[in-house]
């Protein structure tokens, strides 16, 4: 639990320091931690070849009310 933690500040951290340098930036993972640091969501599925609609779509994130930041 201790590193979790430590880890989770260090996120933190990592993503303020980001952020007020005006950097533009996407994650990649799995952790639901990560939409408290981003606006949107890219979706991706697997490609359907008799489908013609794109695989992809973009939706806004739903944070976490415990893990604020």
């Amino acid at each position: 639990m201790i590193r979790f933690l430590m880890l989770f500040v260090l996120q933190v951290y990592l993503y303020e320091k980001i952020a007020a340098a005006g950097i533009t930036y996407i994650s990649v993972g799995h952790r639901s931690t990560l939409c408290n640091f981003h606006d949107r969501i890219l979706r991706i599925s697997t490609i359907d070849s008799n489908n013609e609609q794109p695989n992809w779509h973009i939706e806004p994130t739903i944070r976490e009310s415990s893990l604020k930041v």
